[in-house]
């Protein structure tokens, strides 16, 4: 008896306005008087007044501090949004604008139709407008959630008739571009809405449509991206290539070998003015074409000095010069001394030549052999205009052919690949081996009186 008293006396006060608390354990909660729609809108509002709080941020758990839930499940569905809702008719509440939706409320589909549509009336905005930010600071956080993070799934379901792509909206779905057909679908999109051609396509085109996240599945390489949706376009034909494009050796590999087979030409022809002719410069990776080319034909076992264009210094390294004569010698089956400039040109090696002979290679490269200048198919240029040289040759061809100094002949000089050192004295045998020392100017005055005199090879040549 004393307890409904309590109660009765605490409605008076509620509903009157008199009672400045009306939260007292064990007085509203039991109170039978909740029948009056008037008292129970009463109640709402001093609780929200008692709490300080805006309408729509009363939630579940004030009620249930204040011994309010006997009404708010019996008379409200156990909804605070309803509650406040009949005690703010004025304000017009909508569900989501409440500190927390209706448990369950976002599984409805036209509870997240409306919402939605509610939005873009609020915002003035079009679908295709909207951002993620547009849902989260308008209290839509449960909604962003339920559709896990994506405005495209919820574009998709609030207009499931309207085409509309994921990247149009900002934000593709997590994993989006992870299926090939995706991407695909997205590229030829682009292609289309930018009139394009595919080989056109440049990374801006991509940022500027929403296609960051596709460009970073190429890694930023346009070309990765264009050749997967249009397998028949090559990296030459492209508009544009960037050096990226090329930091994959397999990207630099593929692309060579297209050209070769392309241009049908041997990959030893390829030169950096082809490749810059075909949009190909980056594909040496600032290593040089050799470098690209045997990278592309390693089994071609390709020299560098079988290259159009042997690599710039290359043979500044005597280690390299070596290398290359030694491998004429074995290529060509011959001794040596027997290599000649025909040979070193006819190999692409003429670069090497100098003052038309190649001794000084041959000996470069065998150093431990005695070979002679005039062994070769020619003397160096200028080599007998030492007389030291031209003393020592003589030396060797009165060794070599086992005579007696003065009884050496100018078909002798001729034979042993001499006639050039003759030539430095007029072509004077007897002079020639007077600077040598081998016969004194006596013992060739008694031979030219002895001997026919003969005509000189140079007036040989003349008659």
């Amino acid at each position: 008896m004393k307890s409904e008293v309590r109660c009765k006396n605490a409605n008076q006060e509620l509903t009157s306005g008199i009672r400045q608390e009306p939260l007292a354990e064990g007085i509203i909660e039991n109170s039978p008087k909740w029948g009056s729609r008037t008292k129970r809108v009463n109640a709402i509002r001093k609780l929200v007044e008692d709490l300080n709080k805006k309408p729509n941020d009363i939630k579940g758990s004030d009620f249930k501090k204040a011994k309010l839930m006997g009404m708010l499940h019996h008379y409200y569905n156990a909804s605070p949004y309803e509650a406040v809702n009949d005690a703010y008719p004025e304000l017009n509440l909508r569900p989501w604008q409440m500190k927390k939706t209706p448990n369950g409320f976002w599984k409805k589909k036209k509870n997240r139709v409306e919402a939605v549509k509610w939005l873009m009336d609020l915002l003035k905005k079009k679908p295709k407008d909207l951002e993620l930010k547009d849902f989260t600071e308008n209290g839509f956080a449960g909604l962003i959630k339920y559709y896990r993070g994506s405005l495209y799934l919820i574009i998709k379901d609030v207009y499931p008739n309207r085409k509309m792509m994921p990247w149009e909206l900002g934000k593709t779905p997590k994993g989006y571009f992870d299926k090939k057909e995706n991407r695909v679908a997205a590229i030829k999109w682009l292609v289309e809405k930018l009139k394009k051609t595919p080989a056109g396509l440049l990374a801006t085109d991509f940022q500027d449509n929403g296609l960051d996240g596709l460009l970073e599945k190429y890694n930023g390489i346009v070309y990765l991206g264009v050749q997967e949706a249009y397998s028949e376009i090559n990296v030459w034909d492209m508009d544009r290539v960037t050096a990226r494009t090329f930091d994959d050796a397999k990207n630099r590999k593929k692309a060579l070998r297209e050209l070769v087979k392309k241009l049908k030409i041997d990959p030893r022809d390829i030169t950096a003015k082809i490749l810059a002719d075909n949009g190909l410069s980056g594909i040496t990776n600032k290593k040089g074409v050799y470098a690209a080319v045997i990278e592309a034909f390693p089994k071609q076992r390709i020299k560098p000095w079988v290259m159009k264009r042997t690599p710039a210094g290359y043979f500044d390294s005597e280690e390299n010069v070596i290398k290359a004569v030694r491998w004429v010698v074995r290529k060509l089956n011959k001794k040596p001394q027997s290599i000649t400039a025909k040979d070193l040109q006819g190999l692409r090696l003429g670069p090497l030549i100098k003052d038309g002979s190649i001794y000084y290679l041959v000996r470069l490269a065998y150093p431990s052999r005695d070979i002679k200048a005039w062994e070769m198919d020619s003397v160096p240029k200028g080599f007998f205009n030492s007389k030291t040289n031209r003393i020592t040759a003589i030396k060797w061809l009165v060794e070599k052919t086992k005579k007696e100094a003065v009884n050496i002949t100018y078909g002798d000089f001729q034979k042993h690949g001499l006639a050039s050192l003759v030539k430095k004295h007029g072509d004077s045998v007897y002079k020639t081996l007077y600077e040598a020392g081998l016969i004194t100017f006596e013992e060739v005055q008694v031979i030219k009186a002895r001997r026919p005199k003969v005509k000189k090879f140079s007036q040989q040549k003349k008659e």
